[in-house]
């Protein structure tokens, strides 16, 4: 591991910033990641949104090390060979500080990456697509613009959401406003009919939002009828066996116990 990947890795922000003054490439030369991706190298600007992920960072440091990187010459949208930007990492991995910095230095807020069912592909649509409530709010307050209904279950705008409806897979819908904590737009497609129970990508409402750490949600979707032990189709787990596994994946940040004790008894069976 090279002394400045490590450095970042743990929040040293003297040691970065030593290191960039002396040597300013390094805030565009590809890093290597960890164990599991050795043969992965992404730039470092990237590399700070993404590694949440590999279960990464408890040191706080992530805004700090972006405006470091960004300041000694790290392009804000990031290389043309990344396949997406450092924005559309840190919408979907949930990295706020990351975010707000990226867009304080001129981030694209409508550049387009692409990933299996994001169909809008900018950095809002990913944060929607996971759930990553708290950069959907930054984006929004700063501008980044509503393509479609999911958009706006995503970022729970009631009246833009119905007004793009005609034409939407509601199941798609109701997903992101599922993985997005949105009770009200929820509220809503039930009262509009929308099965509570309906086969989305293979899973329920319910197995989304266990699956995105969403314990609100988890909790209204069975007060209103939802088959916690319901199967999805691929992998014949229970929504609380998603939440477990997820949390195997990215580690405690979120909050998966939360969801499991709440699903528990599912869990048990």
């Amino acid at each position: 591991m090279s002394h400045f990947k490590r450095a970042i890795d743990e929040g040293h922000l003297e040691t970065i910033e030593q290191l960039l003054s002396g040597r300013p490439e390094l805030a565009t030369k590809p890093i290597a990641w960890g164990p599991l991706f050795r043969k992965c190298r992404t730039e470092p600007l990237h590399y700070l949104s993404d590694a949440p992920f590999n279960q990464l960072w408890n040191h706080g440091q992530q805004a700090n090390i972006a405006r470091l990187l960004l300041k000694a010459g790290a392009p804000v949208n990031g290389l043309p060979s990344s396949g997406e930007s450092p924005l559309h990492g840190a919408a979907s991995l949930g990295e706020p500080g990351i975010a707000a910095v990226l867009i304080e230095f001129g981030a694209n807020l409508e550049i387009k990456a692409s990933y299996p069912g994001i169909p809008d592909g900018t950095p809002l649509d990913f944060a929607v697509h996971f759930g990553m409530v708290e950069v959907i709010t930054i984006l929004v307050n700063h501008g980044a613009k509503i393509h479609s209904a999911r958009m706006a279950a995503g970022a729970g705008l009631l009246k833009p959401m119905v007004e793009q409806l005609k034409g939407a897979t509601y199941s798609d819908v109701f997903r992101c406003a599922c993985v997005c904590d949105q009770t009200e737009i929820v509220q809503y497609l039930l009262q509009a009919g929308f099965d509570i129970n309906t086969d989305i990508q293979g899973a329920t409402g319910l197995h989304w939002a266990a699956w995105e750490a969403k314990p609100r949600m988890v909790q209204y979707l069975l007060e209103r009828g939802a088959d916690k032990d319901r199967l999805d189709a691929t992998h014949h787990l229970t929504a609380a066996q998603w939440a477990a596994h997820r949390k195997s994946q990215i580690g405690p940040r979120w909050g998966h116990d939360t969801v499991v004790a709440i699903l528990k008894p599912a869990l048990d069976n």
